[in-house]
């Protein structure tokens, strides 16, 4: 089943509203099913400081490399993470087989996410581990990040 996000364009509030896009949102159904487990278990907590901010990347493989792309961010994505400053809330896939992964990151800050990528992009292990795993070509067809801030001040998945 997919999931579709109709976004209205309004000329003025609650009149003349017509459909402008639709957009397959299918991808983040997974995330908000944890958010929704999340609060029903009260799993939030106050958070100390309000610039936290949440990513959701979303990387769709090559034709016929989604296994690859997914075993390389298990084995060598994950590990590198904390010695980046980058906190993984989750990783989750389709449960019919569409070629991505997409998973959620958090930070303290903007600066904060910025840093740590440019870290993690810079790292010579990385780009040796990524180089090596891409020697018949490309594992990552193309990505989609997404960066957020909590909606109310004082929230925080745990």
């Amino acid at each position: 089943m997919t999931t579709l996000l109709k976004i209205w364009a309004c000329r003025r509030p609650l009149l003349h509203c017509t459909i402008t896009k639709v957009l397959d949102v299918s991808f983040l159904v997974p995330i908000f099913c944890c958010i929704r487990e999340q609060l029903a278990e009260g799993r939030w907590s106050r958070v100390e400081h309000k610039e936290v901010v949440y990513e959701i990347r979303v990387y769709e493989a090559v034709e016929g490399k989604a296994d690859a792309m997914r075993l390389r961010f298990k084995n060598e994505v994950i590990p590198r993470m904390p010695r980046h400053g980058i906190e993984l809330v989750g990783a989750f896939v389709s449960p019919v087989e569409d070629g991505k992964l997409t998973y959620l990151t958090r930070f303290a800050s903007e600066e904060a996410r910025q840093k740590s990528w440019a870290s993690f992009g810079a790292d010579p292990e990385w780009k040796a581990v990524k180089g090596a795993s891409e020697v018949n070509g490309p594992l990552l067809r193309h990505q989609t990040v997404t960066v957020l801030s909590p909606a109310w001040s004082g929230l925080q998945l745990q």
